[in-house]
């Protein structure tokens, strides 16, 4: 039973990753194709966002390997959603993309899940997992702002269609950076969450059989 919980707690946290992967492709090689172009602007808004996540990510690790009740933790993680949620408002507004909220929202789904069913070897993974997510974080932001990165269909006509009113950063005037970046990021989150949901019941089951 726990090597099943811990399964549905990985597979919970590296769909969302997945999805995003799939649509930020879609994004950099046609992004009319999405949501009219939209989703180019989402992707800046999105791993600006990413920082507050990684950021309430101790918090909910600490919050996961607590000893506390099922209701106690459901009631902290909301406190935490919401508290995170108005820094997430504050993003999707500075680059007008609400949408990104169903995204936050999602990610943060995933992680309930995870803090409600993981098994307790899987809890105390997920503090590891918030600093390999800023490690990976901040190697996606730099890499990409040292490593060119083609437009693809991110073209200077598509950008003035779709985002006329970007701002001087480097992100908001070339968002295939952002959308490159995201490609990375989450496809290497998501291939953690399931190599950790692959690998801890295995570990678990050697143990117990000692």
């Amino acid at each position: 039973m726990q090597r099943v919980k811990h399964l549905l707690a990985g597979i919970a946290s590296a769909v969302p990753y997945m999805i995003l992967v799939w649509t930020l492709i879609q994004v950099w090689v046609s992004p009319m194709s999405v949501s009219d172009g939209l989703w180019v602007r989402y992707a800046v808004g999105l791993m600006a966002l990413e920082f507050i996540i990684l950021h309430s990510g101790g918090f909910m690790g600490a919050m996961a390997a607590s000893t506390e009740s099922l209701k106690k933790r459901a009631q902290a993680f909301f406190g935490l959603f919401m508290l995170y949620s108005l820094f997430a408002y504050g993003f999707a507004k500075m680059v007008d993309s609400f949408q990104i909220l169903y995204v936050y929202g999602f990610i943060m789904l995933g992680r309930f899940i995870t803090i409600m069913i993981a098994s307790g070897e899987g809890k105390s993974q997920i503090l590891n997992r918030s600093a390999f997510g800023t490690m990976v974080y901040m190697t996606a932001v730099f890499g990409t702002l040292f490593i060119p990165v083609p437009e693809l269909g991110v073209t200077h006509d598509v950008l003035e269609q779709v985002y006329p009113d970007r701002r001087g950063g480097e992100w908001e005037q070339n968002p295939e950076i952002a959308i490159a970046a995201g490609i990375f990021y989450f496809s290497v989150l998501a291939l953690y969450e399931l190599y950790l949901a692959w690998r801890m019941p295995e570990a678990s089951n050697a143990a117990s059989e000692r």
